[in-house]
């Protein structure tokens, strides 16, 4: 019997292991948890090589969660590397961005959260401060949570535009979030609305208003929705059930 839950693709990042073990693909069990409580099926989706077998894939799936990790490479931005870029996955960019050409073509919901957040707005044309302590330098730790060495810490607050999708899901603003990146969005993506910003004034959410769910986050929800501060758990239901939106219009074409 075909499930009526909807499928939400996490594209993985790959690990290195010791001698004589291969290569592994998976992404951090915060992201699998918060799809599933929200009343998705996390699947993720390996590196693979081909085309063919990464457009199986995506049909498959009825929403995309883009995650955090390791930088992307700047040559997708037209820029040469900053002596502070840190480690990229040239594999990893090829597969996510490949994934969100598509989603972008096919409307099906995105939810892009730190590096996908910065993917999602390089994939739109627009541009990043490879290392925010040198280019833009920051009044606030942009990776405060990180070196305090708790995800969820709330590190500063992210002021959201009153008529924003995220302000009405979470609704509140200003309020704090964690935060755990080294790079930022410089130039906004083309279709992309800025919708939250940091104390700073650095961009840290940004939605596309052409498109029935696409949402970007610069700080970790993931990691949020395990506390005492529920307001995210609502982003991720909305998430899934535009993604069971998605689902149902296909089935009935």
């Amino acid at each position: 019997m075909p499930s009526t839950l909807p499928i939400i693709g996490i594209p993985c990042a790959t690990y290195a292991r010791p001698h004589p073990y291969p290569l592994a693909h998976g992404n951090n069990e915060t992201y699998i948890r918060a799809v599933e409580v929200a009343g998705g099926v996390p699947l993720l989706i390996p590196l693979v090589q081909h085309e063919a077998t990464l457009l199986a894939a995506f049909q498959a799936v009825d929403g995309l969660l883009f995650a955090g990790g390791v930088d992307l490479d700047p040559a997708y931005y037209s820029e040469e590397p900053h002596p502070a870029l840190g480690s990229v996955n040239r594999e990893q960019d090829r597969v996510e961005m490949q994934l969100l050409a598509w989603a972008k073509q096919f409307h099906k919901p995105v939810f892009a959260i730190c590096r996908g957040f910065q993917l999602l707005n390089v994939a739109y044309g627009g541009t990043l401060y490879q290392d925010l302590p040198s280019q833009y330098q920051p009044n606030l730790n942009h990776d405060e949570s990180f070196t305090r060495q708790q995800r969820d810490l709330p590190a500063h607050g992210l002021r959201l535009a009153n008529d924003s999708k995220l302000a009405e899901l979470l609704g509140t603003t200003p309020f704090a979030v964690n935060t755990m990146h080294h790079q930022g969005v410089k130039d906004l993506g083309n279709e992309l609305q800025a919708v939250g910003w940091s104390d700073d004034g650095l961009i840290e959410a940004v939605e596309d208003p052409q498109r029935p769910w696409v949402v970007g986050v610069q700080c970790h929800p993931e990691e949020m929705v395990r506390g005492e501060d529920l307001r995210w758990q609502a982003i991720f239901k909305a998430f899934v059930e535009a993604a069971k939106a998605c689902r149902n219009e296909a089935i009935q074409a």
